[in-house]
Order: structure tokens, then C-alpha cells, then sequence
């Protein structure tokens, strides 16, 4: 599957202003150009979590405020939007998704979002309500309030972790957030001091050419001349440099941090499946504690103790979905993360490899600048 995200133009007023991407797909399914703008991709991100519990979904990047419209901030946005849909469609799972085809192909998307996920605003992309069992467990996003709740009465599930595989891969992802984060603020330190540098060389070139105007002789002069040339070409290529680290490597770190958002999402979902599996194992004490005591009081409660009876097993079939529930995405989970480090570490491997390659050739027009510079002025 090809997929193609481009031609980011600017649409309506000062107060409803965003930007319209066109994405262009084309596989042996699927062949269509649809315009889409930034909240349809935090829609489709979200709407990939609900619809596949445990697969680690590629994120969007973040909202941004200020700077939105700057042609260099369109430009990485759009090249971070495109690599999350190609990154889902390498998924094998993702690429098959109801809400995948239809982000690609649909003309009406607006209505049939809502008709499909109405519970998805899509003007902020967030999870507002839902009567779904399966998202409900997934989420687990309404507190407990009430009068109950308020005098500390009400059950607040602990989660446990008793598998060591999610105990130490939680320790690992959490310090490979900091790592990535450091080496993020690492290559900024170094873009900025570049950017310096070649504003200090702007001004050191404009020295020499105004030293080069007072025409000592005609040989020194076309020297001067020459090497504050030189030195403009020298500028030139450190902020190609900066622009060319920031839409790679830049990039590329900033993706790898969403992607362990998105780790650390699924890892929430498992969480959240376990304390609705405590809850309704609490709620199944309850009922029994209940039936017991309706037994007690005699048969003349028969209608009552069938009643609870048959909500007891109710309660236990819905602890047992539950508990397939967890089983399930813990398995999901511990294989998408080996796709998740197989995955990375190409990803790393090729942007260093890009990184390196920019640098190299960086220094070698600096080397022929200077050496043609050198046999210019005979030294």
C-alpha cells in the first residue's frame, strides 16, 4: 500500500482556521484521495485504540497552538502525519481496520464517524461516553461519586502486577522515555549552537567584505572578497544542516517518544481490565453475601433468593469474560511489543545512519569550499 500525505493548505477564517492535508492512496483494495486536516488523525488514533485492545497504535503528533500556520511547522507536521498512516498500514491488523478504510476512502467522513463511533467527539478527538462493555473495561474513565463515595465507603480496586514480563518492560519503557527525551534535548542544545555559529559567521563575513572595500590592492581585495564568500557558503550549509537534523533525527525522536506513549497506553488498558475484574469480583461478594442472608431468613423469600441467585450467575459469567478479556490483551500485548523492538531499533538504526550521512556530507562541502578558497588566494 502506497500512501501519500501532501498539498497542506490553509482554509477558513480567523476563527475556524486549520489546515486540510490530501492523503493519496493506492493498493490492489484501495485506490482514492481524500482531504483530511489534523483532528481526523487524532479521531482515527483513537478510534484504533477503542476498536483494537493491546495493538500498539502509531500516534499523531502533538497539538500545537502557537505557530500552527508556519510553513516549517506544516512541513513536519505533515511529514509525522503521513509516517503514523504508513506506519499502520505496515500493521497487520491495523491495515484491515473498519476505521483505517474508512479514514482513506471515505468522501462524507464527517458522517460517518458519527454514525459509527458517536460517542468520538470530533472536534477534540476524546473519549466522552460510551454504554460498550469492552470500552468501559478498556478505559475505566468514571470515577466513582456519590454519597457512598464521599464518606470513603466505596471500592477502590489495587492493582498487583504478578507477571514479572510487564513488571520489568514497564521499568525498561519508563527509562527509555528519559533516554530519548535527553538525547531530544541534546540535539536541540546542538541545532541552536549551530544556528549561533552561523549567525557569528553571517556577521564575520560581513566584516571582511566591508574590510575588502578599502582597496589596499586589487589582489588582497579579491581575497578578502573570496574568503567572506566563502564564509557565506559556510552559513549556508549549517542551516541546511540544522533544518535537515531537525526533519530526521528531530523527528524521529519525537515519534519514538509518542510510540512509548502508546506502549504505555496499552499497558493502561491491561491495568484497567484488572481493577473492572476486581470490582466485579467484589460486587459478586456482595450478591453472596446477600443470597446468604436471604437463606437464611427462610423460603418465604424464595422470589428475592432466585432473583439473587440468577444475578449471581450473571456475575459470574461476566467475571468470566472479563478474565478472557485479560488474557487476551496480556498476550497481545507481549507480542506487539516484540514487533515494537524489532520495529525501533531499524527505525533508530536507519535515522542514525541518515544523521551520520547529512554530517559527512556537510563536512565534505565545507572541505571543498576551503580548498577551493585556498588555491583561489595561492597559499
Amino acid at each position: 500500500m502506497v500512501i501519500i500525505v501532501g498539498d497542506p493548505i490553509k482554509i477558513g477564517d480567523i476563527t475556524s482556521a486549520h489546515t486540510v492535508y490530501s492523503i493519496h492512496t493506492k493498493s490492489s483494495t484501495v485506490d482514492a484521495t481524500v482531504t483530511r486536516r489534523y483532528r481526523d488523525f487524532r479521531w482515527l488514533y483513537h478510534a484504533l485504540q477503542l476498536g483494537n485492545p493491546g495493538i500498539i497504535v502509531p500516534p499523531p503528533p502533538e497539538k500545537q497552538a502557537v505557530g500552527r500556520f508556519n510553513e516549517g511547522f506544516i512541513e513536519q507536521r505533515r511529514l509525522s502525519l503521513e509516517n503514523m498512516i504508513k506506519k499502520i498500514s505496515q500493521h497487520p491488523i491495523l491495515v484491515e481496520d473498519e476505521d483505517f478504510l474508512i479514514f482513506l476512502k471515505s468522501e462524507n467522513f464527517n458522517n460517518d464517524v458519527k454514525h459509527k463511533h458517536p460517542n468520538i467527539d470530533l472536534n477534540e478527538s476524546i473519549y466522552v461516553d460510551s454504554n460498550s462493555d469492552t470500552n468501559n473495561l478498556l478505559l475505566n474513565t468514571k470515577p466513582n461519586t456519590g454519597f457512598m463515595a464521599s464518606l470513603n465507603f466505596s471500592f477502590t480496586p489495587k492493582f498487583i502486577e504478578a507477571d514479572e514480563w510487564f513488571y520489568e518492560k514497564k521499568h525498561y519503557i519508563d527509562g527509555l522515555e528519559v533516554n530519548l527525551k535527553g538525547l531530544l534535548k541534546a540535539l536541540e542544545i546542538i541545532v541552536q549552537q549551530r544556528k549561533e555559529l552561523s549567525e557569528s559567521i553571517a556577521e564575520f563575513s560581513y566584516v571582511i567584505s566591508k574590510l575588502s572595500l578599502v582597496e589596499i590592492s586589487k589582489p588582497l581585495t579579491d581575497v578578502l572578497d573570496s574568503f567572506a564568500q566563502s564564509q557565506l557558503n559556510i552559513k549556508e550549509i549549517y542551516q541546511r544542516q540544522c533544518a535537515q537534523d531537525i526533519l530526521t533525527f528531530g523527528n524521529s525522536l519525537e515519534e519514538f517518544i509518542r510510540i512509548i506513549i502508546s506502549v504505555k497506553a496499552v499497558f493502561s488498558q491491561r491495568i484497567n481490565i484488572d481493577a473492572n475484574l476486581q470490582k466485579a469480583e467484589h460486587e459478586m461478594e456482595k450478591k453472596k453475601k446477600k443470597l446468604d442472608k436471604l437463606m437464611k431468613q427462610g423460603r418465604s423469600y424464595q422470589v428475592k433468593i432466585d432473583a439473587v441467585s440468577e444475578e449471581i450467575k450473571l456475575q459470574e459469567n461476566k467475571i468470566l469474560n472479563i478474565k478472557v478479556m485479560f488474557d487476551n490483551i496480556t498476550r497481545t500485548i507481549k507480542a506487539e511489543f516484540k514487533r515494537f523492538e524489532k520495529i525501533r531499533i531499524s527505525d533508530f538504526r536507519n535515522t542514525c545512519e541518515i544523521f551520520l550521512e547529512n554530517s559527512i556530507e556537510a563536512q565534505k562541502e565545507a572541505i571543498e569550499i576551503w580548498e577551493t578558497f585556498y588555491q583561489f588566494a595561492g597559499f
